[in-house]
């Protein structure tokens, strides 16, 4: 009697990897979402110190009628939704150009991570001066309605900046290259370096 045997480690090689996709898909997911929440918040609190601004100085009908848009529940998600939508359509432009199903999940959720962690070094340093005036007006029993630098229009032009070189990288695949040539750089240094 013959028995027929069935080679276990191609079966386990696959639900290995369909795993890693799926946790690379589940990565890549969560920093979409991080993403997504960081757009409405800036949204949201940029509505509320642009209207302070609007209501100290007058401003003209169009900026008044974007203000009034933006404050409305659709037009509160619109800008989070098209700078989501913008690094979506960079995903599915990329995906058939890029080998390996792992690579671009992971490149894609590390740009967003180092994207959000650059935006929250640029909100800190630019949050001091803002912090030192609210004690000085506590102090001198003012108020505390002081919104952080990254609201006003220099902090909204490097959040601009720093959006573009985001989707510079997304869309281009220079994030990949970069970790490439710093992987062989450190080769001697650190010999279990994660790849990419």
């Amino acid at each position: 009697m013959e028995i027929n045997h069935v080679p276990t480690f191609g079966i386990a090689t696959s639900v290995r990897r369909t795993l890693l996709k799926l946790a690379t898909l589940i990565v890549l997911g969560a920093s979409w979402l991080a993403f997504f929440l960081w757009a409405l918040l800036l949204t949201e609190e940029g509505v509320r110190y642009w209207r302070i601004q609007a209501e100290q100085e007058p401003v003209g009908q169009w900026f008044s009628l974007f203000l009034a848009f933006i404050g409305t529940p659709i037009g509160s998600y619109a800008p989070a939704t098209a700078l989501l939508l913008i690094s979506l359509t960079l995903y599915f432009y990329r995906a058939p150009r890029v080998r390996g199903a792992l690579k671009l999940p992971l490149e894609f959720a590390t740009s967003i991570v180092l994207f959000l962690g650059l935006h929250l070094l640029l909100f800190c340093v630019l949050s001091v001066p803002t912090e030192l005036r609210w004690i000085t007006s506590f102090t001198n029993g003012g108020s505390a309605s002081e919104p952080s630098l990254v609201l006003t229009l220099p902090g909204l032009l490097l959040t601009g900046l720093l959006l573009e070189l985001l989707y510079w990288c997304q869309g281009s695949g220079r994030l990949r290259t970069y970790w490439r040539t710093l992987r062989r750089a450190l080769h001697g240094v650190l010999l279990h370096f994660p790849r990419l």
